[in-house]
């Protein structure tokens, strides 16, 4: 469960966003949220957020590069979605390419 651990992830007084919802409950480490003064952020939706996440991305102030744990070619789809269909606890974003 990426929630128990991702605090070492943050740096002291980062901030961390939360997007989407869990089917089961989960673990989140509260002490070392508030250890580091982690600001912790939810949303639900994507309303209004992908245009401005665009932007982030692409001036290069939001670094998603370190989201995906693993690539795979379009040629390799398949193999790609039953990959994420058994839920490997090391993957953040499973990316396809060309």
């Amino acid at each position: 469960n990426i929630l128990a651990t991702f605090t070492s992830m943050v740096k002291p007084g980062g901030k961390a966003v939360l997007i989407g919802m869990p089917i089961e409950p989960v673990k989140l480490d509260v002490v070392g949220c508030q250890a580091k003064e982690i600001t912790l952020f939810t949303i639900f939706r994507y309303v209004n957020m992908f245009e401005r996440s665009l932007r982030l991305i692409s001036s290069g102030t939001l670094n998603v590069k370190p989201l995906i744990t693993h690539n795979y070619s379009y040629d390799d789809a398949i193999e790609a979605f039953e990959f994420a269909a058994t839920e490997p606890g090391n993957a953040i974003k499973i990316m396809l390419h060309k």
